[in-house]
């Protein structure tokens, strides 16, 4: 684990990019958190197609949490790669496995902790996408629970849902929170959190 994070960092993405680029999706078929945590450091880097292979290995596929986890990273990372109303989709059937699948819980992915220990960050994602396909007044509704968040709650400490509702509200013309929002970013930006091990996608 240590070694990943290591190897998840920022500025080491493109040599950690090549390396699973040139790595059979087949080397990983029976790892679910090595199979998921590839897929999303190519997610990062825009590849969704390879990205794919990996979030549609069996071992992923044959395990609902790891759906559900592979789906929640789809959602999430609108910034990149997925189209917003793909994303749309990807929150559903995360929260779908969530829903019905007893004792089911996001499997928490080295490197991309901050949304996949929770349910919170589907939200933002939901509201994100939301926002992407022009529906601001349903994303801004959603994202007001930010505010009142539990401080354990990891999407608290989330660059990407904080920029998300600063967005989102400008947008709306609420301004006001809008920089709440937006310094509440920044800050935790500031102290390592958009580029930390653990926010390499925020």
């Amino acid at each position: 684990t240590q070694r990943w994070h290591e190897f998840v960092e920022p500025d080491r993405l493109d040599g950690l990019v090549a390396a699973i680029a040139s790595m059979p999706p087949d080397l990983l078929a029976q790892d679910v958190r090595s199979s998921l945590g590839a897929g999303a450091v190519l997610l990062v880097w825009g590849d969704s197609a390879s990205a794919a292979d990996f979030f549609d290995s069996g071992c992923v596929q044959s395990d609902p949490c790891a759906r559900a986890t592979a789906a929640a990273l789809l959602a999430h990372s609108t910034w990149w790669s997925t189209a917003p109303e793909q994303a749309l989709d990807m929150v559903e059937a995360a929260e779908d496995v969530l829903d019905t699948v007893p004792g089911a819980a996001l499997v928490p992915v080295v490197g991309f902790e901050t949304f996949t220990t929770g349910r919170s960050m589907l939200i933002v994602s939901r509201a994100r996408a939301l926002a992407m396909t022009g529906q601001l007044a349903d994303a801004a509704q959603l994202l007001n629970f930010l505010p009142r968040v539990r401080r354990d709650d990891p999407v608290s400490e989330s660059v990407s849902a904080w920029s998300t509702k600063a967005l989102v509200d400008a947008l709306t013309g609420d301004v006001i929170s809008a920089t709440d929002a937006l310094e509440m970013a920044m800050a935790l930006a500031q102290g390592g959190g958009w580029n930390s091990t653990v926010s390499v996608a925020p």
